[in-house]
């Protein structure tokens, strides 16, 4: 008789402690932002593009003190570079997935990665990518996979 009080009273004093426990919110009242990219060409919440993207915002380059390819392309998810050494030149190498240019020659190469600032490409560029200049960049998108050559 004594064990079965011992268990009532232990149950009731948990249940006790169970009920009165309040929901704790975060107080600081974040709101978390919509992202638009333009990976299909066209305006579109982060959340809702069906391809694999990576964006960086102008603000969020700003607030990480980001100043040159390398360094996003160094946070980017799926992407290696080669550089050559020489601050600003062309010698960038881009490789996604584990896919990059492919030089053939002195000038010539296959264009695997498709390269655009302000919808210009310049994968075509010799001696591979030029290394751009991030200066009032708007933002940055990496898009992995052949949706470069879907638009």
């Amino acid at each position: 008789m004594r064990n079965t009080a011992k268990i009532l009273l232990q149950l009731s004093l948990l249940s006790a402690a169970v009920i009165n426990t309040v929901p704790v919110f975060a107080e600081s009242g974040a709101v978390l932002e919509e992202i638009i990219v333009t990976a299909q060409r066209r305006e579109q919440n982060l959340q809702e593009v069906p391809i694999s993207v990576t964006a960086f915002s102008g603000e969020n380059l700003e607030q990480r003190n980001i100043k040159s390819a390398t360094e996003y392309l160094s946070l980017t998810p799926g992407v290696s570079f080669t550089e050559d050494g020489q601050s600003g030149s062309r010698g960038l190498g881009i490789a996604v997935r584990g896919i990059n240019n492919l030089v053939s020659g002195e000038n010539a190469f296959v264009n695997s990665i498709g390269i655009y600032l302000d919808e210009f490409s310049v994968a075509s560029v010799p001696n591979q990518v030029a290394n751009p200049n991030l200066a009032d960049m708007e933002r940055v998108e990496v898009l992995r996979g052949p949706q470069g050559t879907f638009f």
